[in-house]
């Protein structure tokens, strides 16, 4: 690559992506004229030419279509004479496949001068292309951040290739090739799986030692003017180790002290500002990193961290000025952008973005159910000579999916009369079959495999652990001619439920996993029928089948114990479906499933009705929200969704006849989330679901509607 072409890359711009703040660009050979306390960070990675020291070491070479700059060190071992060296390194086995994307992948090989992982982008999409060919490749921006970040004493990557595939000058894939750090593994996997297995004592030692050292982190980057717009524990890697025992010095041994090193990566995200960060930024940047830890922690750690990321970024702040830095006579800790915050308005701030940042990731993340992705994908086949389509999920077979679906008429039109094909529901809006292994690995039809052997081979691994698996095969008939017309401009309810799924699943409210989502069209693509494949979560039973059949027959006093553990559980789980802004028009007991401790008590002994002996009054173990067509998403949910829903749970709690008011109360202090202090709310709130029951209570004996 020509001098001329290798220039512009010294100097990136300083943008702020996703409209937080306008375009600036800093002059990379001066300090910031307007805030000249701030060193800046691309000085010291520049060389009087005004290259960067990569450009000035590296050697560039053309290798089968690709110009590589490679450290002089490292070109023979990774370049022959068409390219990087794959064929050689997958027949010695030095080559892993770490990750693949729709957008990149990762590969890990062992090298004798040190294991190196390469990183493929190549872009999906003419949107993705026309982003390349006018921002530059990834792979560069990932070598000069890394640059940026080295200046600056924070932890990164150590890049040693690069390569770019041009066509007419417009770049079409590239490689970054960087050193293994050793002993390290990503943040979130190490909180997720290595943490829980240490000793108590460990674990909250090492936990205090990862809060501090992720503040100092994100402190020294944001006093450095940078933002990491994906900055998660997955684009972290941690190192730690311990101390070595220094003796008891006392009759107490003290707790041992950990060592933790965090080192950033993926840093194509990483952006450059020529000023200091006002606070909207820092706070927004914060929030993506805490939108991780929000639920997963509780909020002492999380405020500490806040605590320690203030502390940092003040001496931060006094060693600039005791390095000979002009500093702003503000007293603000961010640069006389805003007053300065305490850690309580900081972490309150931040909470607040935190949500906001959640609500744009969970809307965006339910959308996926209906687009095709490396979650979901499309399928579309013949089935009695109409076009059947739809959307099934990557992680259920699809071949399998389609044997179950060209049997379901026939299943539906048996009643029953087969292996492994039972009947749950038969009514005027749906009807419901459970179906196991038996029902397609003993029939046989067309292009109904009879083993695994007959699938490819991609599909044989899920095959063979679907095989002790059961489904649930819902089918919506969608009525007449005029009724199917109504789908063009109000969605049908096989895909309401499809797409509630989705906003539950992606937001953390337990409801049965959704597989499949299959509509038979006619002629005019308007819909026939449709079939929803869901999980099988027996042995749970609905609740009101346990108040009316189980909870009956216990004494006052058990009866009493066993609904107020159950209905507190109820209260927390509404409390977090509205908290995470999803509302649900029918909540009624029979759209609830509760499964206790002990599954095999569900098992029939004889009879359905007359179970094992089971312990009812320690509540259920889990409960999830069913009939999904009644979900939908609102967001700000506002008071008149929270009642509604409340409401059609306080006339399921009448009809049984014989829970007490108090018992409602209870329900509604931990329903709404926030206790009974405000007296005016609860009060009023409790007033107007009062009111609307008698409504509807009244409403149904009118109309000669059973109340459920």
């Amino acid at each position: 690559m020509s001098s001329a072409n290798a220039q512009p890359l010294a100097s990136d711009r300083a943008t702020s992506s996703r409209g937080a703040a306008p375009r600036r660009t800093a002059d990379p050979t001066t300090a910031s004229p307007s805030h000249p306390w701030t060193p800046n960070p691309i000085v010291a990675a520049l060389t009087p030419s005004g290259q960067t020291d990569w450009q000035r070491t590296w050697v560039t070479v053309d290798r089968g279509g690709i110009r590589w700059r490679v450290e002089p060190t490292r070109l023979p071992e990774l370049l022959g004479p068409s390219g990087l060296r794959w064929e050689e390194w997958r027949r010695s086995g030095a080559e892993r496949l770490v990750k693949r994307a729709e957008e990149r992948s990762v590969h890990r090989v062992a090298l004798p001068g040190g294991a190196v992982y390469i990183k493929q982008f190549h872009p999906n999409g003419w949107r993705a292309r026309v982003r390349q060919w006018m921002r530059r490749g990834k792979g560069v921006n990932e070598v000069i951040r890394a640059g940026w970040l080295k200046s600056v004493g924070i932890p990164t990557i150590q890049p040693v290739a690069l390569g770019e595939r041009r066509r007419f000058g417009l770049v079409l894939d590239n490689w970054v090739v960087s050193e293994e750090l050793i002993d390290t593994m990503p943040l979130d996997r190490f909180l997720e799986t290595e943490l829980p297995t240490l000793a108590p004592v460990q674990q909250a030692a090492l936990s205090r030692a990862v809060v501090e050292e992720l503040a100092n982190l994100t402190a020294r980057l944001h006093h450095h003017q940078f933002v990491h717009h994906d900055l998660h524990p997955g684009n972290l890697l941690i190192q730690w180790s311990w101390e070595p025992d220094r003796g008891e010095t006392s009759l107490r041994k003290e707790p041992p002290r950990p060592r933790v090193k965090l080192t950033l990566i993926d840093l194509d995200a990483l952006r450059r500002r020529s000023g200091p960060l006002p606070n909207r930024m820092i706070e927004w940047n914060l929030a993506v990193l805490d939108h991780y830890f929000r639920h997963r922690y509780p909020a002492a750690p999380r405020l500490r961290f806040v605590t320690l990321y203030l502390r940092t970024r003040q001496r931060l702040r006094a060693e600039a000025q005791e390095a000979g830095h002009s500093v702003p006579t503000t007293s603000t800790v961010f640069g006389g952008h805003s007053e300065p915050l305490d850690p309580r308005s900081l972490a309150s701030a931040v909470s607040t973005r935190t949500r906001a940042w959640a609500e744009r990731l969970w809307t965006r993340w339910s959308r996926r159910c209906l687009m095709v992705n490396k979650y979901f994908q499309a399928i579309r086949f013949e089935r009695d000579g109409r076009l059947v389509k739809g959307f099934v999920a990557r992680d259920f077979d699809s071949e399998a999916l389609r044997a179950i679906l060209s049997r379901s008429s026939a299943w539906f039109a048996a009643s029953g009369s087969i292996e492994g094909i039972e009947p749950i529901k038969v009514s005027s809006s749906a009807r419901i079959l459970a179906v196991d292994s038996r029902a397609w690995r003993c029939q046989t039809s067309g292009n109904l495999p009879e083993t695994t052997d007959d699938l490819p081979s991609s599909s044989k691994r899920i095959a063979a652990a679907a095989s002790d698996c059961r489904y649930l095969i819902k089918r919506h008939e969608c009525g007449p001619w005029w009724r199917r017309w109504t789908t063009l401009v109000r969605s049908s309810p096989a895909r309401r439920a499809w797409q509630a799924a989705q906003h539950a699943r992606v937001r953390g409210v337990p409801t049965p996993r959704h597989w499949a989502w299959i509509v038979e069209t006619d002629f005019l693509g308007l819909p026939i029928r449709e079939d929803l494949v869901m999980e099988d979560l027996r042995p749970a039973r609905r609740l009101d089948h346990v108040s009316r059949k189980r909870w009956v027959g216990l004494s006052e006093p058990q009866r009493r114990r066993a609904a107020r553990a159950t209905l507190e559980r109820v209260a927390r789980l509404i409390a977090l479906m509205h908290e995470r802004s999803l509302t649900h028009h029918d909540l009624k007991l029979s759209n609830l499933l509760v499964l206790y401790d002990d599954e095999e008590a569900w098992e029939p002994t004889g009879s359905a009705d007359e179970p094992r002996a089971v312990d009812l009054t320690a509540g259920p173990k889990e409960i999830w929200l069913i009939d999904l067509a009644a979900m939908s998403h609102r967001h700000p949910l506002g008071e008149k969704a929270i009642i509604q829903d409340l409401t059609r749970l306080e006339v399921s709690r009448r009809a049984l006849g014989w829970l007490a008011r108090t018992d409602a109360l209870r329900f509604l202090r931990i329903a709404l989330a926030g206790g009974l202090s405000d007296q005016d709310r609860w009060k009023r709130i409790w007033r107007r679901i009062d009111a609307a029951s008698q409504a509807k209570l009244e409403r149904n004996r009118r109309r000669g509607r059973p109340i459920s």
